[in-house]
């Protein structure tokens, strides 16, 4: 093997990595926190639900994140739970330009600095934007009905920089499909975690075209 493929094979099998669904365990934690403002009423394909929408701190493969909800049909883990679910790219399993949209928001609105309100105006940016075309938090599938006002506009306003915003690939996310608690997303695995992923991936095709 030439030094050039070595150096091109980490690269490579990254994206093959991203690109392929896993089976790993999230070590569920609970919500980042609460506060008067994260439990409210919003109405999801036309019924009234309350939901909680601060994200949630979990851990996958031994590295701690921020995860935020990405779908409201089925209930949150309960704390200090460990379940199974499918890894794969948000922009592999959500239809584009939804994947990227949510990429998008999710690596330009969310750091470790932000306060509640702030988290909480980002998950809901998510859930629009998983549901709904028009960004509009008061019409579509999903519609706000008792947030909180200032968080409403934080929220409004993060959906209309999402909308103006060039997406594509450059943006990436992890989206965690479970079929008992909530779908979450959160970031791409750090670059040797994938490295490793990728490359134990690659070993599994020699192997597979060694046998032919």
């Amino acid at each position: 093997m030439n030094k050039k493929l070595l150096i091109t094979l980490p690269i490579a099998t990254m994206m093959v990595a991203i690109g392929h669904a896993q089976i790993v365990t999230v070590e569920f934690d609970d919500h980042t926190g609460t506060n008067g403002n994260s439990t409210f009423l919003v109405n999801y394909n036309g019924s009234f639900k309350t939901v909680t929408a601060t994200p949630f701190n979990v851990a996958v493969e031994g590295t701690p994140f921020v995860a935020y909800c990405v779908e409201l049909d089925q209930g949150s883990a309960p704390p200090n739970t460990d379940y199974s679910a499918f890894r794969q790219s948000i922009r592999t399993f959500l239809p584009m330009p939804t994947g990227d949209r949510l990429a998008y928001i999710y690596n330009h609105h969310h750091n470790a600095g932000l306060t509640l309100d702030q988290q909480i105006a980002v998950q809901v940016a998510i859930w629009e934007a998983r549901y709904d075309s028009t960004f509009n938090l008061d019409a579509g599938i999903f519609r706000t009905e008792s947030l909180n006002s200032t968080i409403k506009s934080a929220a409004q306003a993060i959906l209309t920089n999402a909308a103006a915003a060039t997406i594509g690939p450059f943006d990436q996310g992890m989206y965690y499909q479970s079929q008992t608690f909530q779908d979450l997303m959160g970031p791409v695995p750090e670059p040797a975690s994938l490295v490793a992923l990728g490359l134990g991936a690659a070993a599994l095709l020699r192997r597979r075209k060694n046998r032919k």
